[in-house]
């Protein structure tokens, strides 16, 4: 198991850190067996129960490699706490919410295919993740779910599944940012005015304010994207963490798959 935490400062709270989490369940170098880690360690009673459900491997795994993250990364900004003490709980809309030995936390995290990411944070802060594949073929899907503009955006390069797949993430990381997932589409904002920065990472405005952007990349074969407020995308701490990111996520390949749109990558903000 690989498990990895970053602090970083946020530019919009003076004196606040959040912090990153990753966690990757099976070492792909390794020669053995995989062995998952005993989920006792890690999880709750409630969160035992739920990761008892899944029915698949796989499935438990990402689950626990979730929780592995979010866990790590919050023992990560509140010192003299392991990552056993805490609990994450479903929320009214099935949002991650956090039980532990400090108030005033939020999370926010994501898993695919054998990874997991996750941001802990001051819950007057405001954050959102998920992270995907870049390989698949999501056109049909992700067309449904975003803008004219958009769509037009990502059809300028064809053959590029990439821009398909910062528009879906990004989609489901505003989605978790509001707490509501992708249970009430009509209500999210749209992406706009996307670039690339010179390092090769994304940004992008959203909806008809400049509170917010989108901070994304795309490393090997995977898109991670973050919503942040817009006095943070551009910091030197937040330019730092994107890259980290990314540099995990590199030497992750996928271990399983499945169709954007499908039980697995739908959830959008279910903890």
């Amino acid at each position: 198991m690989n498990v990895a935490t970053r602090t970083f400062a946020l530019h919009e709270l003076a004196s606040a850190h959040a912090a990153a989490g990753f966690c990757r369940i099976h070492d792909p170098d390794a020669t053995d067996a995989p062995q998952s880690p005993d989920p006792r360690v890690w999880l709750k009673e409630g969160e035992l129960e739920r990761h008892a459900r899944f029915r698949v491997q796989h499935a438990r795994d990402d689950f626990l490699a979730g929780r592995i993250a979010t866990k790590s990364a919050l023992a990560a900004i509140v010192p003299h706490t392991q990552p056993h003490a805490w609990e994450i709980v479903g929320g009214i809309w099935r949002q991650p919410c956090v039980r532990g030995p400090s108030a005033g936390l939020a999370v926010t995290l994501a898993h695919a295919d054998g990874a997991a990411v996750a941001v802990a944070h001051d819950d007057r802060w405001t954050c959102g993740i998920d992270l995907e594949r870049t390989t698949r073929d999501a056109a049909d899907v992700v067309r449904t779910q975003v803008s004219p503009a958009e769509s037009a955006w990502a059809e300028a390069a064809p053959g590029d599944a990439s821009r398909w797949m910062l528009l879906w993430t990004a989609r489901e990381a505003i989605g978790k940012a509001a707490r509501t997932g992708l249970l009430f589409p009509e209500t999210l904002p749209a992406t706009r005015d996307w670039r690339q920065e010179p390092n090769g990472s994304w940004r992008a405005a959203l909806g008809d304010s400049d509170l917010l952007s989108i901070v994304a990349v795309c490393s090997g074969e995977w898109t991670l994207s973050l919503l942040v407020p817009s006095a943070d995308a551009g910091s030197s701490p937040m330019r730092e963490t994107l890259q980290w990111f990314a540099d995990r996520l590199r030497e992750t390949p996928p271990v399983v798959s499945a169709p954007v749109g499908s039980s697995r990558c739908a959830t959008a903000v279910a903890p």
